[in-house]
């Protein structure tokens, strides 16, 4: 008897996963005939089907014996919604504006939940991002640019939050993977431990690991900093090495005149300058501007005391090469053993040195 009850309820299960979850789509906006493509995006993107809108509604089956996530995108105009399956029916419904009405089960009303309350700080980044983008003025565009990131800075801490509260289920591990292209050093650091102990967020956790591979490609500490020798402001070379021979440590910051933030960093180094210098530390700048003009000028509105060199080739160049600069500013503190000790210094930490 025991044997049999087993088996039933090992068929049950079979059945279930069998069982196909209807997606209904609704719309008040498109012409009879659109087309509505279907991808599953997670674990792998693949190509599901393509339906056609026929008196404002189509539907589609999703036949996943564990959790999935879907895309579902219509064009002219364009409407894009994610959902779920193993949780039940789903009905989208696209109404007039564009704007997308998602009914489904719990993880997706977590995640729509989720954005509704994520969206206000996400309008804020991009207002500062804009303001960034079209000031002409530097000191304007140095406070866009703060105000920017710390307006980034709060929608990744509550994306991390989420994901970290919902590791276990589809919610969280579609998020963590739809992100993982953004995600910084320290986000990742926190959330590859939770998603280590669901093995059925794998395609979640191999995303993250890659990224964390892809940022860690670029780290220079604990190797010897590439020696460079570059024509300074005045005229004379400059290298590495003859730095080293009478200085405890070198401080080297690639920058540009376009670059605000390295415009910034300019500022807050020369208030320190003073204070640094009496712990050993020369500070030396790497310019990567294409035109000598630019970068003269920015020198000299910057006010800055410490030595100036300049690369023969830009972002091509080959101390940009050595030290793998990907993004600007880019700074590097060498010991007088010629070693990198610390990469993307802040001022709070030179001070503690």
């Amino acid at each position: 008897m025991q044997k049999i009850t087993c088996m039933a309820l090992l068929l049950l299960g079979m059945a279930q996963t069998a069982i196909a979850q209807k997606v209904q789509i609704h719309s008040a906006i498109h012409k009879a005939g659109t087309k509505i493509t279907i991808y599953r995006d997670w674990p792998k993107r693949t190509f599901v089907d393509t339906v056609f809108l026929q008196e404002g509604a189509a539907s589609f089956e999703m036949k996943d014996s564990l959790p999935a996530v879907y895309s579902i995108s219509m064009r002219a105009p364009f409407a894009n919604a994610t959902v779920f399956s193993n949780e039940g029916e789903v009905v989208i419904d696209i109404l007039p504006g564009s704007s997308i009405q998602l009914k489904g089960g719990k993880q997706l009303q977590a995640l729509k939940s989720f954005e509704a309350v994520v969206k206000p700080l996400e309008k804020n980044w991009q207002m500062w991002g804009n303001a960034y983008a079209k000031s002409q003025d530097l000191d304007e565009k140095l406070r866009a640019g703060e105000e920017g990131n710390k307006a980034a800075a709060k929608v990744m801490e509550a994306r991390v939050k989420f994901c970290l509260q919902h590791a276990g289920d589809i919610a969280g591990a579609w998020s963590a993977y739809n992100y993982g292209n953004l995600w910084r050093e320290e986000d990742i650091n926190k959330l590859l431990p939770a998603f280590k102990k669901y093995p059925q967020a794998g395609a979640t956790y191999d995303k993250l690991l890659a990224q964390q591979q892809v940022l860690q490609a670029n780290k220079m500490v604990g190797q010897p900093a590439p020696n460079f020798s570059l024509t300074a402001i005045d005229g004379s070379t400059v290298s590495l090495h003859t730095l080293l021979e009478s200085h405890e440590y070198v401080l080297i910051d690639f920058w540009a005149s376009w670059c605000t933030p390295c415009r910034a960093t300019n500022r807050k180094l020369a208030k320190i300058y003073d204070k640094i210098k009496q712990k050993g530390i020369v500070v030396v700048s790497i310019s990567v501007d294409e035109k000598e003009e630019a970068w003269r000028k920015a020198v000299e509105a910057d006010k800055i005391p410490w030595l100036q060199l300049r690369t023969n080739n830009a972002m091509k160049s080959e101390a940009v090469k050595d030290y793998k600069v990907a993004t600007l500013p880019a700074t590097f503190l060498i010991d007088k053993k010629g070693h990198i000790i610390r990469q993307h210094i802040s001022e709070e930490q030179l001070l503690k040195l």
